[in-house]
Parts: structure tokens; C-alpha cells; sequence
């Protein structure tokens, strides 16, 4: 997996990171970190990143990151 991209909120670290190849699967794994807090979600993608992240596949992303970011303590 490659690094996406990467930001801090509210003192969490959040990491987003695509498939580099065909053997890995087809969905954005989003890491959550802060402290000894640790939470990692799946996001699948429509779209294999060939050459770079399918516009779909991003709003799908921030969506699903909103969402996510909303529940957090």
C-alpha cells in the first residue's frame, strides 16, 4: 500500500493509503491515530488506482471520512 495522504484533526492523525499492485485489494485502508488510540477502516474502491484516485473513489473517501471523524471522542 501506498501513502494517499495524510492530516490532523482534533489531534488525530488520519492516514489514507491506496493499492500499489493487482495482489492487494481494491479499497483505501484509512488509519486513525492518537495517543494509544488506534482504529483502521477499509473503503472499498470502485476503480483501480492505475494512474492516481478515480474522482469517485475520492468523494467516496471524504464522505465516508466525514462520517467517521463525527463518531470519534
Amino acid at each position: 500500500m501506498e501513502q494517499y495522504g495524510k492530516f490532523k484533526e482534533r489531534g488525530y492523525t488520519i492516514e489514507a493509503y491506496i493499492p500499489t499492485n493487482d495482489t492487494e485489494p481494491n479499497e483505501f485502508l484509512l488509519t486513525i491515530r492518537k495517543g494509544k488510540f488506534k482504529q483502521e477502516h477499509r473503503i472499498p474502491m470502485l476503480h483501480r488506482p492505475t494512474f492516481g484516485v478515480d474522482i469517485d473513489d475520492k468523494q467516496t473517501l471524504e464522505e465516508k471520512m466525514e462520517e467517521i471523524l463525527k463518531t470519534l471522542p
